[in-house]
């Protein structure tokens, strides 16, 4: 519980059903999800003026899904309807990507469609779980469905759009076409996240193609979202091994300028370990060369 946040919905005479939603809104922001239910039940109870709404059900609705009591959500999303109330685009979104979740993906698109069929829209973040579950487990084809779908509802597929797409090539082995949609991709000019870079280096170093991951981490160290050490050390171990000594040593020099010293130990042996190092120093910092 918050203890700031229940003093202050404590000393309003009269909370309507907005600060009830509030207080709840705030337990989910603080990732303490398992006090919704029971506030849920206490509040209204204590207060006539508080009536839980859609907004109130659909938070309800969302901190059962986060503490994983999924049954719990769809009891609470029938009693909604049961009330006569409308279900909102986020209880929907949160119920189909919990289906999803559970590998029910027959229930996650009826649910899509009666929601779509009440007229209601999706918008980006319901797309971008829709393509979610064919990346994970479908084929790159359904993934450019979904994508189509977007375009033709006039939405712009984003970064987690096309990370999933690229994420659903290299999963299925199919790792030019996963490096062509990354092409597609940098045309767009959209700003990319931290994940497409890790995931896509880690599955080209791991299919062995590391002048394909050093493109890739070097377009990382442009926008300052370098891969996590694991993934970038497997690259510069990679490159040392295919002869390519200065890409290593370049890789290391801009992790070394980027990061506080405390921070690189694991960098200084990995160095030592590759005879990249003189006297815990890299021998050269060459500058990062256009991909």
């Amino acid at each position: 519980m918050l203890p700031d946040a229940r003093k202050l919905f404590d000393e309003i005479p009269q909370p309507t059903s907005t600060s009830f939603n509030a207080l709840l809104s705030a337990q989910i922001k603080a990732k303490k999800p398992h006090f919704v239910p029971q506030l849920f039940v206490d509040l209204p109870a204590k207060h006539e003026s508080i009536v839980p709404d859609s907004v109130s059900y659909g938070i309800l609705i969302k901190s059962f899904c986060l503490s994983g009591k999924t049954q719990k959500a769809f009891e609470a999303f029938s009693e909604l309807k049961e009330k006569g109330m409308e279900p909102s685009l986020i209880v929907y979104t949160t119920l189909v990507d919990s289906y999803y979740k559970m590998g029910k993906r027959e229930e996650a698109e009826k649910l899509w469609d009666e929601m779509v069929g009440k007229g209601i829209k999706p918008d980006l973040a319901a797309y971008n779980v829709k393509a979610m579950y064919p990346a994970k487990n479908g084929s790159p084809e359904e993934v450019v469905e979904v994508m189509r779908e977007m375009e033709a509802a006039e939405m712009k597929p984003d970064a987690i759009t096309h990370n999933y797409l690229i994420t659903c090539y290299c999963r299925n082995g199919r790792f030019e076409e996963a490096k062509e949609a990354y092409e597609e991709f940098r045309k767009k000019r959209i700003d990319p996240n931290a994940g497409i870079f890790k995931m896509l280096v880690q599955f080209l170093c791991e299919n062995g193609d590391f002048d394909g991951g050093l493109m890739v981490c070097r377009d990382s160290m442009k926008c300052n979202k370098i891969p996590d050490f694991k993934t970038t050390s497997a690259l510069v171990e990679g490159l040392v091994k295919g002869g390519k000594v200065e890409e290593a040593k370049e890789v290391i020099g801009v992790v070394k300028e980027r990061f506080p010293d405390n921070l690189l130990g694991g960098w200084r042996m990995l160095e030592k370990k590759l005879g990249l190092s003189v006297d815990g120093q890299v021998s050269e910092q060459p500058q990062v060369e256009a991909a």
